[in-house]
Protein backbone atom coordinates (compact mmCIF):
# COMPACT_ATOMS: atom_id res chain seq x y z
CA UNK A 1 0.00 0.00 0.00
CA UNK A 2 1.36 3.43 -0.92
CA UNK A 3 2.27 5.55 2.09
CA UNK A 4 0.47 8.82 2.70
CA UNK A 5 2.16 12.17 3.12
CA UNK A 6 3.73 12.02 6.57
CA UNK A 7 2.83 15.59 7.42
CA UNK A 8 -0.71 15.62 6.03
CA UNK A 9 -1.73 12.22 7.34
CA UNK A 10 -1.30 12.52 11.09
CA UNK A 11 -2.78 15.99 11.67
CA UNK A 12 -5.65 15.52 9.22
CA UNK A 13 -6.51 12.16 10.71
CA UNK A 14 -6.83 13.85 14.10
CA UNK A 15 -8.66 16.95 12.82
CA UNK A 16 -5.80 19.44 12.94
CA UNK A 17 -5.27 20.19 9.25
CA UNK A 18 -8.43 21.03 7.39
CA UNK A 19 -6.81 21.62 4.00
CA UNK A 20 -7.73 18.79 1.57
CA UNK A 21 -4.12 18.17 0.56
CA UNK A 22 -0.79 18.74 2.22
CA UNK A 23 0.98 21.51 0.28
CA UNK A 24 4.39 19.95 0.88
CA UNK A 25 3.77 16.34 -0.20
CA UNK A 26 5.61 14.87 -3.18
CA UNK A 27 4.66 12.52 -5.97
CA UNK A 28 5.82 9.56 -3.88
CA UNK A 29 3.55 10.66 -1.01
CA UNK A 30 6.22 9.68 1.49
CA UNK A 31 8.48 11.78 3.67
CA UNK A 32 9.00 15.17 1.94
CA UNK A 33 12.05 15.04 -0.28
CA UNK A 34 15.02 17.35 0.04
CA UNK A 35 13.89 19.04 -3.17
CA UNK A 36 10.41 19.67 -1.77
CA UNK A 37 11.87 21.08 1.43
CA UNK A 38 14.22 23.29 -0.57
CA UNK A 39 11.20 24.85 -2.31
CA UNK A 40 9.38 25.67 0.92
CA UNK A 41 9.21 29.37 1.78
CA UNK A 42 12.16 29.20 4.12
CA UNK A 43 13.93 31.12 5.46
CA UNK A 44 11.25 33.30 7.01
CA UNK A 45 12.20 36.97 7.13
CA UNK A 46 10.81 39.63 9.43
CA UNK A 47 11.83 43.24 9.93
CA UNK A 48 14.70 42.34 12.26
CA UNK A 49 15.05 38.56 12.13
CA UNK A 50 15.57 35.57 9.86
CA UNK A 51 14.24 32.12 10.77
CA UNK A 52 16.06 29.39 8.85
CA UNK A 53 16.70 25.66 9.05
CA UNK A 54 19.42 24.87 11.58
CA UNK A 55 22.96 24.12 10.38
CA UNK A 56 25.91 22.34 12.04
CA UNK A 57 27.69 25.71 12.36
CA UNK A 58 24.90 26.87 14.69
CA UNK A 59 26.13 24.65 17.53
CA UNK A 60 28.49 27.25 18.99
CA UNK A 61 26.07 30.23 19.08
CA UNK A 62 23.19 28.02 20.20
CA UNK A 63 25.27 26.58 23.03
CA UNK A 64 25.44 30.12 24.38
CA UNK A 65 21.64 29.90 24.65
CA UNK A 66 20.99 26.23 25.44
CA UNK A 67 23.90 26.02 27.87
CA UNK A 68 22.73 29.03 29.87
CA UNK A 69 20.91 27.91 33.01
CA UNK A 70 18.99 31.20 33.28
CA UNK A 71 17.90 31.16 29.63
CA UNK A 72 16.71 27.55 29.97
CA UNK A 73 15.08 28.03 33.38
CA UNK A 74 11.60 27.23 32.14
CA UNK A 75 12.58 24.50 29.64
CA UNK A 76 11.78 21.05 31.04
CA UNK A 77 14.95 19.46 29.65
CA UNK A 78 17.14 22.04 31.38
CA UNK A 79 20.39 23.60 30.17
CA UNK A 80 22.82 21.66 27.98
CA UNK A 81 25.83 20.53 30.01
CA UNK A 82 28.22 20.72 27.05
CA UNK A 83 28.50 21.40 23.31
CA UNK A 84 27.89 17.75 22.50
CA UNK A 85 24.39 18.07 23.95
CA UNK A 86 23.73 21.18 21.85
CA UNK A 87 25.08 19.36 18.80
CA UNK A 88 22.48 16.65 19.38
CA UNK A 89 19.78 19.33 19.64
CA UNK A 90 20.86 20.87 16.34
CA UNK A 91 20.89 17.45 14.65
CA UNK A 92 17.40 16.85 16.00
CA UNK A 93 16.24 20.22 14.60
CA UNK A 94 17.64 19.38 11.15
CA UNK A 95 16.18 15.86 11.08
CA UNK A 96 12.80 17.01 12.37
CA UNK A 97 12.55 19.50 9.50
CA UNK A 98 13.20 16.77 6.97
CA UNK A 99 10.66 14.44 8.54
CA UNK A 100 7.83 16.88 9.26
CA UNK A 101 8.34 19.97 7.06
CA UNK A 102 8.48 22.04 10.23
CA UNK A 103 10.87 22.32 13.15
CA UNK A 104 12.45 24.66 15.63
CA UNK A 105 14.52 26.92 13.37
CA UNK A 106 17.59 28.97 14.09
CA UNK A 107 16.79 32.65 14.68
CA UNK A 108 19.29 35.08 13.18
CA UNK A 109 19.45 38.76 14.07
CA UNK A 110 19.60 40.53 10.72
CA UNK A 111 21.63 43.52 11.93
CA UNK A 112 24.49 41.38 13.29
CA UNK A 113 24.08 38.12 11.38
CA UNK A 114 24.26 36.31 14.74
CA UNK A 115 22.24 33.23 15.69
CA UNK A 116 20.44 34.31 18.87
CA UNK A 117 18.16 31.35 19.60
CA UNK A 118 15.51 29.16 18.04
CA UNK A 119 11.81 29.40 17.24
CA UNK A 120 9.40 27.31 15.23
CA UNK A 121 6.74 24.63 15.15
CA UNK A 122 6.69 21.03 16.37
CA UNK A 123 4.20 18.45 17.50
CA UNK A 124 3.31 18.83 21.17
CA UNK A 125 4.76 15.62 22.56
CA UNK A 126 3.56 12.96 20.07
CA UNK A 127 0.79 15.11 18.56
CA UNK A 128 -1.71 15.73 17.22
CA UNK A 129 -1.45 19.31 18.49
CA UNK A 130 1.24 21.53 16.98
CA UNK A 131 2.99 24.00 19.27
CA UNK A 132 4.97 27.15 18.64
CA UNK A 133 8.12 27.42 20.72
CA UNK A 134 10.86 30.01 21.18
CA UNK A 135 14.12 30.29 23.14
CA UNK A 136 16.43 33.29 22.91
CA UNK A 137 19.70 34.27 24.55
CA UNK A 138 19.34 36.56 27.54
CA UNK A 139 21.06 39.51 25.90
CA UNK A 140 18.27 39.53 23.34
CA UNK A 141 15.37 39.56 25.77
CA UNK A 142 13.06 42.57 26.13
CA UNK A 143 13.43 43.59 22.48
CA UNK A 144 10.24 42.02 21.16
CA UNK A 145 12.25 39.38 19.26
CA UNK A 146 10.36 36.39 20.69
CA UNK A 147 7.02 37.85 19.59
CA UNK A 148 8.38 38.81 16.18
CA UNK A 149 9.82 35.34 15.56
CA UNK A 150 6.76 33.52 16.90
CA UNK A 151 4.43 35.55 14.65
CA UNK A 152 6.45 34.49 11.62
CA UNK A 153 6.28 30.84 12.68
CA UNK A 154 2.53 31.01 13.32
CA UNK A 155 1.93 32.68 9.95
CA UNK A 156 3.91 29.89 8.29
CA UNK A 157 1.87 27.24 10.10
CA UNK A 158 -1.48 28.67 9.05
CA UNK A 159 -0.69 29.81 5.50
CA UNK A 160 1.88 27.27 4.31
CA UNK A 161 1.11 24.13 6.32
CA UNK A 162 -2.65 24.66 6.48
CA UNK A 163 -2.88 24.08 10.23
CA UNK A 164 -6.28 24.65 11.82
CA UNK A 165 -4.87 25.64 15.19
CA UNK A 166 -1.56 26.18 16.96
CA UNK A 167 -0.95 25.93 20.70
CA UNK A 168 1.74 27.06 23.09
CA UNK A 169 2.69 26.00 26.59
CA UNK A 170 4.65 27.60 29.40
CA UNK A 171 5.14 27.16 33.09
CA UNK A 172 2.81 29.40 35.14
CA UNK A 173 5.77 31.36 36.51
CA UNK A 174 7.05 32.24 33.03
CA UNK A 175 5.39 35.63 32.66
CA UNK A 176 7.52 36.64 29.68
CA UNK A 177 6.35 33.68 27.60
CA UNK A 178 2.75 34.28 28.65
CA UNK A 179 3.09 37.84 27.40
CA UNK A 180 4.28 36.58 24.00
CA UNK A 181 1.26 34.27 23.76
CA UNK A 182 -1.06 37.15 24.59
CA UNK A 183 0.48 39.32 21.88
CA UNK A 184 0.00 36.48 19.39
CA UNK A 185 -3.72 36.57 20.20
CA UNK A 186 -3.75 33.19 21.91
CA UNK A 187 -6.47 32.25 24.36
CA UNK A 188 -5.55 30.60 27.66
CA UNK A 189 -7.15 27.16 27.87
CA UNK A 190 -6.04 26.35 31.40
CA UNK A 191 -3.60 24.09 33.23
CA UNK A 192 -2.21 20.98 31.55
CA UNK A 193 0.72 18.62 31.88
CA UNK A 194 3.24 18.05 29.09
CA UNK A 195 6.85 16.90 29.08
CA UNK A 196 6.34 15.79 32.72
CA UNK A 197 5.81 19.44 33.66
CA UNK A 198 2.79 21.39 34.90
CA UNK A 199 2.08 24.12 32.33
CA UNK A 200 -0.55 26.52 31.06
CA UNK A 201 -1.90 25.71 27.59
CA UNK A 202 -2.90 28.50 25.19
CA UNK A 203 -4.55 28.13 21.80
CA UNK A 204 -4.90 30.10 18.57
CA UNK A 205 -7.14 29.08 15.68
CA UNK A 206 -6.56 29.91 12.05
CA UNK A 207 -9.89 31.76 11.94
CA UNK A 208 -8.89 33.95 14.88
CA UNK A 209 -5.51 34.63 13.28
CA UNK A 210 -7.16 35.60 9.99
CA UNK A 211 -9.57 37.94 11.78
CA UNK A 212 -6.83 39.75 13.71
CA UNK A 213 -6.40 43.51 13.16
CA UNK A 214 -4.04 44.41 10.33
CA UNK A 215 -1.82 46.31 12.73
CA UNK A 216 -0.27 44.18 15.46
CA UNK A 217 0.06 45.21 19.05
CA UNK A 218 3.47 46.68 19.70
CA UNK A 219 6.06 44.13 20.77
Amino acid sequence: MASECRFAHLPRRRAIISAPVCRICTATRGVPSAEAIDHMPLPLETERLVLRVAEPADVEPLFAVFGDVAAMQYISSGADPDRAATRRRVEWMMNYQRQHSMSLWSVVERASGTVIGDCGLRFLEQGPLVEVGYRLGRKHWHKGYATEAARAAVEFGFTELGLGEIVAICQPENLGSQNVMRKLGMTLQGPARYYDTDVNLSRLTRDAWSARPSTHEAT
